[in-house]
């Protein structure tokens, strides 16, 4: 009988196991997708605005909008009082709004990126906010990362540089950009990467020092 649920156990681990593992690798394929789609759509739709010209706040607005829907939703989904929770404490909510804003300067910053930068360039620079997010953390939260993962840090840069000097160079530093100049394209994609890294890590940080969820912090 021992034997019977030992293995009974060991195939529920195993089970268990697996799904976890497949929900993850959904969650990466995911996250591929959206980013990989983000800088393509947003580029395209700065560049083909045909008569009537559209503001970048109001897209900014709009994806506010949506993820606030999204959390409420969520929210109402884990019980009763979960949004009326969220709202009890003002001094909470108040310091949500550091990283709400760092976020909101860098969705902005995003749609000036790409404003003068093609959309390849532009995804490989925006990859530079895994940089300052890690350094921030070591910063700002203590964190120790190991060897191998500064390593792969200096390998992004690596790259990052390669993209830069690749694009500077061709087309005399005149390819990807729409009505503008490279330096303002580059300026913005690295303060969106600054902001997002510090918002990323200001978010962590009040996560860690509060009972209230993600849905409600993210509300």
């Amino acid at each position: 009988k021992m034997s019977h649920s030992t293995n009974g156990s060991a195939e529920k681990i195993t089970s268990s196991g697996m799904r976890s593992a497949s929900f993850k690798m959904c969650v990466l394929a995911i996250l591929v997708v959206q980013n990989a789609s983000a800088s393509l759509l947003m580029r395209r739709s700065r560049l083909q605005q045909g008569d009537v010209k559209w503001n970048p706040l109001t897209g900014v607005i709009i994806q506010e909008i949506m993820k606030g829907l999204a959390c409420a939703v969520l929210m109402l989904l884990e019980g009763t009082g979960a949004i009326e929770q969220a709202f009890l404490d003002r001094r909470e909510a108040a310091k949500t709004a550091v990283p709400a804003v760092l976020y909101l300067l860098q969705n902005n910053l995003q749609y000036v990126a790409v404003t003068y930068l093609d959309a390849s360039t532009y995804a490989v620079l925006y990859q530079l906010k895994i940089i300052s997010t890690g350094l921030l953390s070591v910063c700002l939260l203590g964190k120790h990362l190991s060897s191998s993962q500064w390593s792969a840090l200096l390998l992004l840069t690596c790259g990052v540089a390669a993209a830069v000097v690749s694009q500077v160079t061709d087309d005399g530093a005149s390819r990807g950009l729409s009505g503008g100049s490279l330096a303002l394209g580059l300026a913005a994609v690295l303060s969106a990467c600054f902001t997002s890294g510090l918002a990323g890590v200001s978010f962590e940080k009040l996560l860690k020092r509060s009972s209230l969820s993600l849905w409600a912090r993210n509300r």
